[in-house]
């Protein structure tokens, strides 16, 4: 996942705040080759991947820890999101007669045009760490036993 955005925060009391944030992400999954695959097709290739490019906007409230003045602090977040994809991409990669191949189909039908998910989030200063929770499914149909993970972790680095 790589995310670039904006972020907006305001003071309820000294301790207390709430805030919102826009970004624009693209979101790669790598789809494994095994045998008996069925998503998104029975095909096996060197490799398969989904990509998604979507807008996201976070609602949160924060909580703040110890000392604070002209830098963030330290912090927890807890908050809700709505990421809506505006393009999608199935990637394949595979070699025929020593020639490298890769094939892009844009638009597929099969995904939900975006999701909601629940977020908490802990900073310490410019760092963060993140876990948020995919509260809907991301595949529109159900002939498919699976879906991509609901859970998603991870580090935020902010530049400020």
């Amino acid at each position: 996942l790589l995310s670039i955005g904006l972020l907006y925060k305001r003071k309820i009391v000294e301790h207390l705040g709430f805030g919102f944030s826009v970004a624009y992400s693209i979101s790669r999954y790598r789809v494994e080759q095994k045998q008996g695959k069925l998503f998104p097709g029975s095909l096996k290739y060197q490799k398969e991947m989904i990509k998604f490019s979507s807008i996201d906007m976070n609602l949160y409230f924060r909580m703040n820890y110890g000392l604070r003045g002209d830098y963030i602090g330290k912090y927890m977040d807890i908050g809700w999101g709505y990421d809506h994809f505006f393009t999608d991409e199935y990637i394949t990669l595979y070699t025929i007669n020593n020639l490298e191949n890769e094939h892009i189909i844009s638009g597929l039908d099969f995904f939900e045009k975006g999701y909601t998910n629940v977020f908490l989030k802990a900073g310490f200063n410019r760092y963060v760490f993140f876990v948020s929770y995919r509260l809907n499914p991301l595949i529109k149909s159900n002939n498919y036993p699976y879906d991509f993970p609901l859970w998603l972790a991870g580090f935020e680095l902010g530049l400020f």
